[in-house]
């Protein structure tokens, strides 16, 4: 989510080095959020229920534990 907010908000009239550059941005942080993602979805700690096709909206289970979820917020904030 932090990572697609921030995308919203750029210009998509940008050229490609002045793009790789906010991408770049991401690195390494990014690498460890997608494994912690990984390690969750394998452990069920979050469960995809179905999508709403109206939105695009994906929902979940979040089965993580509260100190797992304050430790993300945390982070981010």
């Amino acid at each position: 989510m932090v990572y697609g907010v921030r995308l919203t908000d750029i210009d998509t009239s940008v050229s490609n080095s002045s793009m790789d550059g906010i991408l770049n941005e991401f690195y390494p942080e990014i690498i460890d959020d997608a494994k912690n993602v990984l390690h969750w979805l394998e452990e069920g700690k979050i469960v995809f229920k179905s999508q709403d096709n109206s939105d695009s909206v994906f929902e979940y289970e979040d089965f993580r534990s509260e100190a797992e979820i304050l430790r993300t917020c945390v982070r981010y904030s």
